[in-house]
């Protein structure tokens, strides 16, 4: 399903905060289907993800937590009992980060962490955490965090699907083609 990348940067955000229905909106997604958390401060997204995932919470279900313009947010797989998937979604995260960034100023001046976490054979969580506080000149303001979050997971959510229909070498195709970034438009 093709759709336009969200604007990520322009007038004040609508709110100060993440708002999982500003998130929603912009979603172009099958992965995530309306199952999103939104927490104040807290420890770790995957954390309160796994509780999710161990008490039943379905595949795409996502957890975002914020703290001032930081955020973390996690996404949760459930596999089809082979753990050998779980490395790829480091990679689709790399590609769905480039993706995001992409559309977004300064975009340099970003730090993402990612993580995979992994259970046995039945699940695994894919999580991120941007820090946009290293922005300098006052872009930190312009930068909407809702629309980058509906921009990562609509990418994640293209390349899982990609993923599922060609397995791993059709998401490492592009990747390598471009030394490990997706070409810029």
């Amino acid at each position: 399903m093709a759709h336009a990348a969200p604007e990520l940067s322009g007038p004040a955000a609508e709110t100060d905060g993440l708002s999982i229905e500003l998130i929603r909106r912009r979603l172009a997604s099958g992965l995530v289907d309306g199952h999103i958390y939104l927490f104040g401060r807290t420890a770790s997204t995957t954390e309160l993800l796994a509780r999710l995932a161990e008490a039943g919470a379905r595949q795409g279900t996502v957890v975002v937590a914020e703290d001032g313009m930081d955020f973390r947010l996690s996404v949760l797989f459930r596999l089809s009992g082979a753990l050998g998937e779980a490395p790829v979604l480091s990679v689709l995260a790399g590609r769905a980060t480039a993706e995001a960034l992409r559309h977004m100023p300064l975009s340099a001046a970003v730090r993402i962490e990612c993580a995979t976490v992994a259970h046995g054979t039945d699940w695994a969580i894919l999580g991120i955490g941007v820090n946009f506080s290293a922005i300098p000149g006052g872009a930190l303001q312009r930068i909407d965090r809702n629309a980058f979050a509906a921009a990562w997971l609509n990418a994640l959510d293209r390349l899982f699907a990609t993923y599922a229909a060609g397995g791993a070498s059709a998401v490492l195709a592009g990747w390598r083609d471009n030394g490990g970034l997706d070409a810029r438009e």
